[in-house]
């Protein structure tokens, strides 16, 4: 039998940037490429916005030497049975006519890397929040990602808007700021109270601002402020109701149920991972294990190519990843 000479990339697209990784058989690094952001595909520009940075990464690759058999795309802006999937399938085979496609939103990439592909749960909180879980016999159940208009439990968008919310009921019930809305206001460079929520309708501020502001919020938790404690507190108890909802909508063969948590909202530590933790045991019969995630959603979305290749995302090709810098501790 021959050498396997496939070549397989994985691409995270995501709001702040687009990363793809082409490697061997064996998962060995061949090329690494970058390009700008994507939107949800049914955005104003959505579909050009996606189409500019897969072409960009096509490109790359390409000048790198690297021209994949088989591409695995977790899309931030592609929803799995939504009038989105056929825009991102449609860029995709026009970037990439000649190579086995494979086109998915970013939960599934985020749970192959939390997991490593075993049967488990992903539940990432950063700027928005998702929950992907899958069993042992492949089912699949999706909890949240309906962005920060109509969802995003638990995120960094949720606690920057209740500490928002917090900052304006103070202002109007009794015109004094405590803590919480003074570091709203240093953050966003804002003068009185008014001013930010006339920022945000002006789009001076947009939603990844308030969710920049999750940052600040926690790290006065951390130092004992009982406001912002009670504000991620909140947020992370109800980040649990979505993954409960997710573990308890599939049949385990085996407790504990594997939780991989990721997200710069987790890296929070027990401020934020102990009510998330204690609400999630309450609201699930299920036993469950919290884990930091076993490789990036970059790297799950190349285990998830080569599986897609008939390769198996064994303990050795995962090790193999991490050494390349594609570990969840390197995200």
């Amino acid at each position: 039998m021959g050498t396997d000479s496939r070549t397989f990339l994985g691409v995270d697209g995501g709001q702040t940037g687009t990363r793809a990784v082409v490697v061997g058989a064996d998962g060995g690094v061949l090329c690494r490429a970058q390009a700008g952001g994507t939107i949800h595909a049914l955005a104003p520009g959505g579909e050009p916005v996606l189409r500019e940075a897969l072409t960009a990464i096509r490109d790359r690759v390409r000048a790198a030497g690297c021209d994949p058999d088989v591409v695995f795309l977790g899309l931030t802006g592609v929803v799995p049975g939504t009038a989105s999937e056929p825009i991102g399938v449609a860029v995709a085979a026009d970037v990439w006519p000649s190579s086995i496609r494979i086109v998915e939103g970013d939960g599934i990439i985020a749970w192959a890397g939390a997991t490593g592909g075993a049967p488990g749960v992903a539940a990432t909180a950063g700027t928005g929040s998702v929950v992907v879980a899958i069993n042992e016999r492949g089912d699949r159940a999706e909890t949240g990602g309906w962005g920060y208009l109509f969802g995003d439990q638990g995120s960094g968008w949720h606690i920057g808007s209740d500490a928002i919310r917090l900052m304006l009921r103070q202002w109007d019930r009794t015109r004094s700021i405590t803590a919480v809305g003074r570091t709203i206001l240093e953050r966003t460079a804002a003068a009185t109270v008014p001013e930010v929520p006339d920022r945000v309708s002006a789009a001076d501020l947009d939603h990844r601002d308030v969710a920049r502001l999750a940052e600040p919020i926690i790290a006065l938790a951390r130092r004992g402020d009982e406001e912002a404690a009670g504000i991620v507190a909140g947020a992370a108890a109800d980040f649990a109701v979505d993954v409960a909802a997710a573990v308890d909508r599939l049949d385990w063969e085996e407790e504990p149920v594997l939780v991989g948590v990721l997200g710069k909202i987790f890296r929070a530590g027990p401020v934020y991972r102990d009510p998330f933790l204690a609400a999630l045991q309450g609201l699930t019969a299920r036993r469950v294990r919290l884990a930091d995630p076993v490789l990036t959603g970059l790297g799950g979305a190349v285990l998830l190519a080569m599986r897609a290749g008939g390769i198996a995302p064994t303990p050795a090709l995962i090790e193999t990843l991490v050494r390349q810098g594609m570990g969840g501790s390197d995200a």
